[in-house]
């Protein structure tokens, strides 16, 4: 096999969506995620959005049809393709900071970049972090002692933030 019949490989496709999502007026709407799967094969597109008011279903079919016409508009892909639109779940991990503000006065787990585990209620967020109050217990002479306090983590130091849901 010749160096010219190998085929030429596509400028990366999720590069091309992120900076074709980028010219386009999302409104409230911004991007999370974009995973490309199948490229052996059919390629399957996800992309994940979010919204400080929330995602509804109709938001996430306009979203789609949108994003399919200009997927199909500028020829990303030369093969059939799925595309699916979807909003991140309440058990996916919080990525951005306005992701942190919407979910003010909701219980957390942070894994923290040093492997330390916290978990509590979301009291506020800056622009490099966010308060959470944290419940500590303590024995203290033969008695345990619960104390809360507010405890602030950067972002820088969040390795994983997820929503705890309770019932």
């Amino acid at each position: 096999m010749s160096l010219f019949s190998l085929p030429i490989l596509k400028v990366d496709l999720k590069t091309e969506i992120e900076n074709l999502l980028n010219r386009i007026d999302l409104g409230d709407l911004y991007l999370l995620d974009i995973q490309i799967g199948g490229l052996n094969k059919k390629p399957k597109i996800v992309v994940t959005i979010d919204s400080d008011a929330g995602v509804s279903i109709d938001d996430c079919a306009n979203f789609s049809r949108i994003l399919n016409n200009e997927i199909a508009e500028k020829v990303l892909t030369d093969d059939n393709y799925t595309l699916e639109v979807t909003s991140p779940g309440a058990d996916k991990p919080l990525k951005l900071p306005r992701q942190f503000t919407k979910n003010i006065g909701r219980q957390l787990r942070l894994i923290l970049a040093d492997g330390m585990e916290v978990a509590g209620i979301l009291q506020s967020t800056e622009i490099d972090g966010i308060t959470l109050k944290v419940e500590k217990t303590e024995k203290i002479q033969k008695k345990k002692v619960t104390t809360i306090e507010d405890k602030s983590y950067k972002y820088s130091d969040i390795k994983k933030a997820t929503i705890i849901i309770i019932f």
